[in-house]
């Protein structure tokens, strides 16, 4: 080495640096694979759990976001130990212009205060529910800064939020860290920078999602059919053992059709993403028309479930679905998109035609129901949200303090309020709730800000929004991200939504 001139001993030196660069480390390697394979474990166990609606689910739920993230920080160590990066094509070099990480940067510092705002809730604790006697013991806590009514649940709220936070971020990595260069030809090139090309980790996990959710419907409309009240024919709910009330795995199947409400837009717009890769004679699998059935059974199963803001969310979003696929681009024929969209019209027929039945006794109680129940919880929910304006109640504590407003003890206890933008205003106050409204903002603007590295096409992405807003409507009427399941995979959505960039 010493026997070498200047320019040459920076050239070895250079070309070692080039090596090192492009060479994965080890380490890096093990601790990617690992999060590839508990990624996909977590979008697997998570409805099959039952929703992820019991304390062992939700602990096993927490463990594997940690261990997330625990991943993720060890991926960051290795790569300011070695300098690796991995490599980034020059498509996705246009699709995210200097300076357009900011976005990114404000979401991370979001979560941090977030995760700040939950914490500061559950240490300065106003009070602790005790179960037992149904009261509460109150302690001293500093009015000024965040605090809870409940510190047991906020403390419980706070490891389900960190969790949820190790899984937006560790996901996101590892999609961003599967990003592959375009092919050398120029047609696969065109692909790529016009957004109908996805890394193949993406796509796996698209296409994971998928099946799952469409096998999920397909297991609760058999269990439907047999009229049995015992979940996965395995167990029976303790409160509520009528077979009409349940779908699948979950017990409640207004929590079925919020999941399965998410997936199947998701589906479809994967398909039509491949589709339209198709038209460019982009490499296709012969597999990717088994969408197509997957998106229909997903679709059909929410009105199958007799959920009645699941039958009309679902309606609002076929016709959304059918506009969009209309104007999916110029680059597929209109016989195409009319026998896409009707299709979708033999779907929501064929849905509506077989839990029709169901669905109509249970729409001539709507109002009877409405007066009872949601109206009652709605009209308390109001009055806790001006009680405690600014900070709130705490991070998971409605169920606790809505016994405080109760006029009599043989009135119902709500333990949600049958509106989650509600509820958030009530537990996080307005000061939380306008945190939590800025992050979503933040996550779904991705693609419009350009803040991801990897091209997407429009139709891909328009499909996910649908999929997140059919959600968030669903969160008017009912307690969707009070769900485990649900509300990891409106995140997991989000995730690969901060992913995507409008193609350069």
């Amino acid at each position: 080495m010493d026997d070498l001139e200047p320019g040459a001993r920076n050239a070895e030196r250079a070309l070692n640096s080039a090596t090192a660069r492009t060479e994965e480390p080890l380490l890096h390697w093990w601790f990617d694979s690992a999060t590839k394979w508990l990624l996909y474990f977590t979008v697997v166990f998570a409805p099959w759990a039952f929703g992820t609606t019991q304390p062992w689910s939700i602990g096993v739920m927490n463990v594997a976001g940690c261990l997330l993230g625990g991943l993720l920080a060890g991926k960051w160590t290795v790569r300011w130990a070695t300098g690796w990066e991995a490599a980034v094509p020059a498509a996705a070099c246009e699709a995210r212009p200097k300076g357009a990480r900011w976005p990114l940067s404000v979401l991370a510092g979001l979560t941090v205060l977030m995760l700040g705002y939950c914490l500061t809730s559950a240490v300065n604790a106003r009070a602790t529910y005790l179960t037992a006697e149904r009261g509460f013991d109150y302690h001293d806590c500093l009015a000024w800064l965040p605090h809870s009514y409940d510190s047991t649940s906020s403390w419980r709220a706070f490891w389900a939020y960190l969790a949820l936070a190790a899984m937006f971020w560790g996901a996101r990595d590892w999609i961003m860290g599967g990003r592959q260069g375009p092919t050398p030809d120029e047609r696969g090139l065109a692909g790529w920078r016009r957004g109908l090309r996805l890394p193949e980790r993406l796509q796996r996990l698209l296409w994971l999602v998928s099946v799952n959710g469409a096998l999920l419907a397909l297991e609760g409309t058999l269990q439907r059919t047999c009229a049995t009240n015992r979940l996965l024919w395995l167990v029976q709910p303790f409160y509520d053992k009528n077979p009409d009330n349940q779908f699948g795995p979950y017990a409640y199947r207004g929590n079925a059709a919020q999941y399965l409400g998410l997936v199947w837009p998701l589906t479809l717009g994967f398909w039509c993403l491949l589709r339209l890769g198709a038209t460019h004679k982009l490499r296709q699998r012969s597999t990717a028309n088994l969408l197509l059935p997957c998106a229909m059974l997903t679709a059909i199963a929410p009105l199958i479930s007799l959920s009645r803001a699941g039958a009309l969310i679902s309606c609002g979003t076929t016709v959304m679905a059918a506009i969009l696929l209309l104007g999916a681009g110029r680059q597929a024929g209109w016989k195409w998109k009319l026998g896409l969209a009707g299709f979708l019209a033999a779907v929501l027929a064929l849905g509506w035609l077989v839990g029709w039945t169901g669905l109509a006794k249970r729409f001539k109680t709507t109002q009877e129901d409405f007066a009872s129940g949601r109206g009652r919880a709605w009209q308390v929910s109001l009055r806790m949200a001006r009680d405690y304006p600014v900070f709130g109640t705490g991070p998971g504590t409605f169920e606790s303090v809505y016994q405080l407003y109760r006029r009599t003890p043989y009135e119902d206890w709500f333990a949600f309020a049958h509106n989650d933008w509600l509820e958030t205003v009530v537990t996080f106050g307005r000061v939380g709730f306008s945190g939590v409204v800025f992050m979503l903002i933040l996550a779904v603007s991705g693609w419009s800000l350009r803040c991801g590295s990897i091209p997407a096409h429009r139709v891909l992405v328009r499909f996910l929004w649908l999929s997140l807003a059919g959600c968030l409507l669903y969160a008017v009427v009912d307690f969707p991200f009070q769900i485990y399941s649900v509300r990891f995979l409106f995140l997991l959505v989000c995730s690969i939504l901060s992913c995507l960039s409008r193609p350069g």
